[in-house]
């Protein structure tokens, strides 16, 4: 039995969740399943039909969502580590993604002639979704200002064949501040793109929110930056 399956709230989230909520007890159901895996066909390698088609082969039993077919969920039972094993995970067929990590690209929809600034790339979930979008066209900047979280990033562009995609190591705030002084001006736009993912609440201190910069195109920007 997993420690979800076995979640009690706290008395007053309880109390409190109960008034948001008109069906409390199956609200706790869902809370208390653990949520399938899943992941995002990468259509600059391979259809969606025949990822499905190679994956079903395997036994596996795929479920496509309605409204974005690339994102699959696994409803099989399969072994520990056995998605990150396969010959399509390995060959870049699909990323192993979280479909709440898939949405602020869905709502994004960066496009080919974009130009699209990730400020804290690594891993590299929403950057590859992101080239797929584009369609490996436009530009791509994925920074990260840890060393040791590029590898995985740059791992994950080649694996999924990004070719659009240029990696910086910067402090965001800085690298917002190189882009300034190379005249690239900050600007309000009203068809600008902002996603903001912030930082964990115990890591707060003191937030700069980036944002969007067009300097001949689109900036779209994600997420914002600690300043330390």
């Amino acid at each position: 039995m997993t420690i979800r399956a076995t979640y009690h709230p706290k008395p007053l989230f309880e109390e409190r969740m109960k008034k948001l909520i008109l069906d409390y007890d199956k609200f706790m159901e869902y809370v208390r399943k653990d949520p399938p895996s899943s992941i995002r066909c990468n259509t600059i390698k391979i259809s969606i039909e025949e990822l499905k088609a190679r994956l079903e082969v395997k036994g596996w039993e795929i479920e496509q969502l309605r409204d974005y077919p690339q994102a699959m969920l696994i409803k099989s039972n399969l072994q520990p580590g056995e998605l990150g094993r396969s010959i399509e995970h390995v060959l870049g067929y699909y990323y192993v993604q979280d479909v709440s990590s898939m949405l602020p690209i869905i709502a994004l929809t960066p496009k080919e002639s974009e130009a699209f600034l990730d400020l804290t790339a690594s891993p590299g979930s929403k950057t590859t979704q992101a080239v797929m979008h584009m369609n490996n066209k436009g530009l791509i900047i994925a920074n990260d200002s840890k060393l040791q979280r590029i590898a995985p990033l740059v791992s994950n562009l080649e694996k999924t064949g990004a070719l659009n995609t240029i990696v910086t190591r910067h402090d965001a705030v800085q690298l917002c501040r190189k882009f300034q002084s190379a005249g690239i001006r900050f600007v309000k736009n009203k068809n600008d793109k902002k996603f903001i993912k912030t930082p964990k609440a115990n890591c707060i201190k003191r937030i700069f929110f980036i944002k969007t910069t067009r300097r001949n195109g689109l900036f779209n920007m994600h997420p914002c930056a600690r300043r330390k």
